[in-house]
């Protein structure tokens, strides 16, 4: 094998090792920017054990563009929704994926070892969405407003993503189980782990969400 063939595998490895040995540190001197669960806060869960790989790898990407381009990054919600989103539930929803593609790429702009902006802007038109999604042998009736420009700040690791979205600058979202059980909050924060996403809400008396990756019953 040449030299020339032989660099990026070498890249790979040397970028591992120095994240493995750094990044423990680093964590420790940073705050997260979601607060941690409350004991007695209720729990929306939905189990989908088929995205945990996806998170890990895309936790993973988003720790490379983080440290590799020092300034910008983006990433496109289809991108995204793709990379966590499991075959037959991309199969079974091509209304998302067809609406996801239609957004702006999300900027994501580094300000530390492990912290940054996120924004992303969000034409009228596309400000709005509804549909039922399935997932499994369920079916979830969604639909979320975004405001004219979301916006947040995030910390990460390479095993977790926070977002946490300012005031004025967040998605209300509202999702119906196939049980009868509704969610419609506004979402403050994002916490995701190859263990599953939590999904913070506005309102106290309100439940969070919980998506298990990992742990499902």
């Amino acid at each position: 094998m040449s030299a020339a063939r032989m660099r990026p595998a070498w890249t790979r490895c040397l970028l591992a090792v120095w994240l493995g040995s750094v990044w423990p540190a680093v964590a420790a001197a940073q705050q997260p920017v979601c607060p941690p669960p409350a004991p007695d806060k209720p729990y929306y869960k939905v189990c989908a054990p088929a995205g945990r790989f996806a998170a890990a790898r895309f936790l993973w990407e988003i720790s490379i563009d983080h440290v590799l381009k020092p300034d910008v990054f983006l990433r496109r919600a289809v991108d995204v929704f793709r990379s966590v989103a499991a075959k037959p539930v991309r199969e079974k929803n091509p209304q998302l994926e067809e609406y996801l593609a239609r957004l702006e790429p999300a900027k994501f702009t580094s300000l530390e070892t492990a912290t940054g902006l996120l924004e992303m802007p969000v034409p009228e038109d596309e400000q709005t969405f509804a549909s039922n999604l399935d997932v499994g042998d369920e079916q979830y009736e969604l639909s979320w407003r975004l405001p004219p420009r979301v916006a947040g700040g995030y910390w990460r690791t390479p095993g977790v993503l926070q977002v946490a979205f300012w005031d004025g600058s967040r998605m209300t979202l509202t999702i119906k189980s196939p049980n009868g059980v509704e969610l419609s909050a506004e979402i403050t924060c994002l916490v995701l782990s190859a263990d599953g996403l939590r999904v913070l809400t506005a309102t106290a008396t309100h439940p969070d969400m919980l998506v298990m990756f990992a742990g499902c019953e």
